[in-house]
Formats: C-alpha cells, sequence, structure tokens
C-alpha cells in the first residue's frame, strides 16, 4: 500500500488529496473500528497533516498518530477528540486547528496541523522533496473508557497507547510513504 505526500504550492486542498486509511484492527472482529484516515501535503515551509476519525463521541483517551521515523526514534503527533495535541519530541511553532463536523460517512472530529518544514527535517535527519521517502505509521487509539478499548493502524505496528511508547517505536512498526510533485 503507497502513502503518497502531496507536493503544494502553499495550502493544501484536502478535498483533492489522497488519503490513507486505517483499516487494520488486529483485534476480535466482533470489536468497535472506527473509521479513521489522514492526508499529508508538503508546502515551502511546513508538512501539512489532516487527521479525522469518524466517531460521534469520542472518548477522553481516543487518540490519532502520525509516527515519522527519524535517525533514532521516532516522531509522534497525537491528537486527542477534545482537540488537545501531543508532539514528541516537541517541535517549535506548530500550528493546529481541531475540526469536527458530519459529512455523507457520519460524524467525525480530527485535526489539521502545520509542521515546520526546517525544524522536522532536522529531526527526521533528511531533506523532504519529491521523489524522497519517509518511514511513518497512522495510528487510530483509545485505551478505553465510555467506548470499547480500540487500536488500529495503516501498517501493521505493535500496540501503543501513551507518546512514551510510541517514541520507542522500531522500524518494524512503520512503513514507506513517498513524497510526490504532481
Amino acid at each position: 500500500m503507497a502513502v503518497y505526500i502531496n507536493v503544494v504550492g502553499r495550502q493544501p486542498d484536502f478535498g483533492s488529496l489522497p488519503a490513507a486509511k486505517i483499516i487494520d484492527y488486529p483485534l476480535e472482529k466482533r470489536d468497535y473500528r472506527p473509521f479513521a484516515q489522514a492526508q499529508l501535503a508538503l508546502g515551502p515551509g511546513a508538512l501539512f497533516v489532516r487527521m479525522i476519525a469518524f466517531e460521534a463521541h469520542p472518548d477522553p483517551e481516543s487518540r490519532l498518530w502520525l509516527l515519522l521515523g527519524m535517525r533514532e526514534g521516532c516522531f509522534c503527533l497525537s491528537a486527542a477528540g477534545d482537540g488537545g495535541i501531543g508532539l514528541l519530541p516537541p517541535l517549535p511553532d506548530v500550528h493546529t486547528h481541531h475540526i469536527g463536523g458530519e459529512d455523507l460517512q457520519g460524524v467525525f472530529w480530527g485535526t489539521e496541523c502545520a509542521l515546520p518544514r526546517a525544524p522536522l527535517e532536522a529531526l527526521l535527519g533528511k531533506q523532504l522533496a519529491p521523489g524522497g521517502t519517509l518511514r511513518g505509521n497512522i495510528l487510530k487509539t483509545s485505551a478505553g473508557g465510555e467506548m470499547p478499548p480500540h487500536f488500529g493502524c495503516l501498517y501493521p505496528c505493535r500496540e501503543l497507547y501513551t507518546l512514551e511508547q510510541a517514541g520507542a517505536v522500531m522500524p518494524e512498526d512503520l512503513g514507506e510513504f513517498s513524497i510526490v510533485g504532481y
């Protein structure tokens, strides 16, 4: 499965970008499996990320995750159903916007983030450019509470529910993201 990071001029039009859908829920077939997806775009000054989950009433423990492999460890962006954002390691000047609404697929919540490109590239240890690749993963988790616990991932990986666990992700828990310039 290819995940594309499209290069954009300034701000992305998320309606025209491909979506990476979280379809791997390695729990029982009858367990709770909310539909979730992410879209990524690379602009001149930022990596733009939009993550959404279709849940009418997200649990306080409900999270969407973007993981990107660094030289050592993993960069983690965690977005909570209440709009809170967690970053590990910290990244300066991140702009976030909590989103929510309803479309033909149902009620959703999520976040749109602009991760500043220069500090992100320094953390990742590489320049982001068309033709390049990143190692990463996208997750939807909840440790439980009002809704049943669940763990979903774009690429198969071990379960994690905290920033500290996500920071210790191994290379085998990540898949390939391709940067494309069309």
